[in-house]
């Protein structure tokens, strides 16, 4: 985990995680939390979450830099600076440090979670799909941000046809169309419009195969950061310099839509979306649109199951540098 400037959504980790490692077990899972930049109480509140996870016997590693380490976030540096904090939080899994001080050979699973208020429940239930349905990636779905009930990750989510969850034009008018008089919510479009299957399995809460995820929680085969696959996060490669060289940090793409672009260059392609795992990067959308409902009387579980797709999209919308208001641009999936 990353953090910064996050004391108002830590609360939310002090009471929800506890629960997650007694349901995982608690020594059988290994923290590790990176944090830098903070100039608010979030490096004393992890210095906390330290003690709290020696009091339940969980090992881990927590590092607070607080303003000793102001990251450079300027244009063109900030998902340079996301894939560092990233691979730096991720640091005791790849030189086997974890592993050492578990006395473990190897870990099944990576779990990376943003700031985002959730329960637990949605961690295990993120978890246990991945499980079930032999997922090489499973996300939970992150709500709000735009207004409404409307999934909030529109740069890195990308379906199985290669298309963003909305289309570009409803989005555009639901941003810049003024609030109704009667203070109700703006009407918004159906999600997966052009995609008929995704959209009655998202509507009805049922996991679906897509391209490209994180959405705020996803969890990861770890076989994927060792030999020989050896991924990482990282920054795109496809924004030449004035030479013709690939400049050294550009914020083209998103560091996590190319971890999901890397593990299906390596043949780990079954990356699974899961509506009933909600998430939120503001509580108030949590608990607006967090699915509760129990499963109905009618519930199969093999509808459940995904029938997988072992071949990518030939080519994905592509929203260059985060600017959801222009157009998206077509390219192959396999862009470096």
């Amino acid at each position: 985990m990353n953090f910064f400037e996050n004391e108002r959504i830590l609360p939310t980790f002090f009471q929800e995680l506890p629960v997650l490692l007694q349901h995982l077990g608690p020594q059988k899972v290994y923290i590790s939390i990176f944090e830098n930049g903070s100039s608010d109480t979030t490096p004393i509140l992890l210095n906390l979450m330290a003690e709290l996870l020696d009091s339940i016997g969980t090992p881990h590693r927590i590092i607070t830099l607080g303003t000793s380490d102001i990251p450079n976030k300027e244009e063109g540096y900030r998902i340079a600076f996301l894939a560092r904090a990233r691979n730096k939080a991720l640091e005791p899994l790849y030189n086997g440090a974890a592993a050492r001080e578990m006395r473990s050979r190897a870990f099944d699973e990576v779990m990376f979670m943003n700031d985002v208020a959730h329960c637990a429940v949605d961690m295990v239930e993120m978890i246990y799909q991945k499980r079930k349905q032999g997922a090489h990636q499973a996300c939970a779905v992150d709500w709000g941000g735009w207004g409404g009930q409307v999934v909030y990750d529109r740069w890195v989510l990308r379906t199985m046809s290669g298309r963003p969850f909305y289309r570009w034009e409803d989005m555009v008018y639901y941003v810049r169309a003024p609030d109704p008089e009667d203070g109700k919510e703006k009407p918004f479009s159906q999600p997966l419009l052009y995609d008929d299957e995704d959209r009655a399995r998202f509507l009805a809460n049922l996991p679906l195969q897509v391209f490209s995820c994180w959405n705020g929680a996803t969890v990861f085969n770890a076989a994927a950061f060792f030999p020989p696959h050896n991924i990482r996060f990282r920054t795109a490669r496809n924004d030449p310099d004035e030479s013709g060289s690939p400049r050294s940090a550009t914020d083209k793409a998103s560091e996590s839509y190319l971890m999901s672009v890397d593990l299906w260059k390596a043949k780990m392609g079954k990356i699974l979306l899961v509506p009933r795992a909600s998430v939120s990067y503001w509580p108030w959308d949590y608990y607006a649109y967090r699915k509760d409902a129990p499963l109905s009387d009618t519930f199969n579980d093999a509808d459940e199951m995904v029938e997988w797709k072992l071949e990518p999209p030939p080519l994905v919308a592509m929203q260059d540098f985060a600017r959801w208001e222009e157009v998206e641009r077509w390219g192959a999936w396999d862009e470096p």
